[in-house]
């Protein structure tokens, strides 16, 4: 949960629209709360993984 408290800090600072914390595991519960909270979207690696798939898929077409 840190590392989201973090971000949003460096949100404000630097004037960011988005921010996101890309894992290769899963958040914890808290994390994912204060995430919500402070507007940062989270990606775990399966959807990370998920991600790369469809556009892998979409670049062959």
């Amino acid at each position: 949960m840190d590392i989201v408290v973090r971000l949003k800090a460096g949100k404000q600072v630097h004037s960011c629209y988005d921010a996101l914390i890309i894992t290769t595991n899963h958040s914890t519960k808290a994390a994912q709360e204060a995430a919500e909270r402070l507007n940062i979207t989270l990606i775990n690696g399966v959807a990370v993984h998920d991600i790369i798939t469809r556009w892998r898929k979409q670049r062959v077409k």
